[in-house]
């Protein structure tokens, strides 16, 4: 009787070390999962459910914003994100997921009990020329233009929106792959080119006033020093001998084409129809003058038409 009692206390007792070494198994089990695999669970998840703001978050100390991010995520993985398999090896987590480009993978790194992003998706030096007095945004965020070169040193790769603004032009968008070059051409606003058109009429009927024997009027968009206001009352003089006379009408004329010099001066192609009749000491001849220029008008303050240049 002594030997069997002695017999179930053993039996309870190797119960009860079982029952213990279970729930070690088990607690280690949680551990484990708990530091190692919650960590990197917890990536796959903001993953999955496309939570950007916390998967930025990864990436150890990002030369990019969360608007960069955002834009690299939606090009290069979308909104379906399907993870297809998960190996460790040491202090790396290797991912392998599949998004709308393709199967792609992440690497997942230890650093001092927290799990890191080694993030290396980049293109290196891109250039976008523009003009020189242009403000430039990728994703809303201004970026450097020196002298018309948009230099970007580092940038994930991917799709982004463009934005390129100046003063008197229309704003420019679009969508540019990081890496691909481009020279951006703004077009001058309706408001300056029908401004630049006024000054345009102004001056034509102050030159058609002078060389028609006018005496010299106020004009506001030529400079009296500059070389255009010269040459109008050259003009002027070489055609007022009684015995040659020559009038002009301006008949009709047209803007080809309203566009940004290199300089952020406005030029306006203008193709042109002057009546003239020349009195040549009592023969008068009549013909049609049809020309075509380039007027080129400053706008950094004041309008100013700061030069002629005859199309040939």
């Amino acid at each position: 009787m002594e030997i069997k009692r002695l017999h179930k206390k053993e039996t309870r007792f190797l119960v009860l070390i079982c029952g213990l070494g279970a729930v070690l198994a088990l607690s280690a089990m949680f551990l484990f999962y708990f530091i190692w695999g919650n960590k990197t669970g917890f990536f796959e998840k903001n993953l999955i459910n496309n939570n950007y703001p916390q998967l930025y978050k990864f990436i150890e100390n990002p030369d990019f914003n969360e608007g960069i991010f955002k834009a690299y995520m939606d090009y290069n993985f979308g909104n379906k994100i399907e993870v297809l398999e998960k190996v460790k090896s040491g202090e790396y987590i290797y991912i392998k997921v599949r998004g709308v480009q393709g199967v792609r993978n992440i690497s997942l790194v230890n650093r001092n009990g927290k799990y890191r992003w080694e993030f290396s998706d980049y293109v290196y030096n891109w250039q976008i020329k523009v003009p020189e007095k242009a403000v430039v945004y990728v994703e809303n965020n201004e970026v450097q233009n020196k002298e018309g070169i948009v230099q970007i040193e580092k940038i994930p790769f991917g799709v982004y929106n463009l934005k390129v603004v100046m003063r008197n032009c229309e704003p420019y968008t679009t969508r540019i792959m990081a890496g691909q070059k481009a020279e951006i051409k703004l077009e001058p606003s309706k408001e300056i080119v029908n401004k630049c058109k006024d000054y345009l009429w102004e001056y034509f009927k102050f030159k058609e006033g002078i060389i028609n024997g006018g005496k010299p009027g106020e004009i506001s968009c030529v400079d009296k020093g500059s070389g255009i206001y010269s040459e109008i009352i050259d003009e002027a003089s070489l055609y007022a001998d009684d015995n040659f006379k020559v009038t002009k009408k301006l008949m009709e004329y047209k803007i080809e084409k309203a566009y940004f010099n290199d300089e952020g001066n406005i030029i306006l192609d203008v193709s042109e129809k002057w009546d003239v009749e020349i009195n040549n000491q009592g023969e008068v001849d009549k013909k049609t003058e049809n020309n075509k220029n380039k007027y080129v008008f400053k706008t950094d303050n004041d309008i100013k038409l700061i030069q002629i240049k005859t199309n040939k």
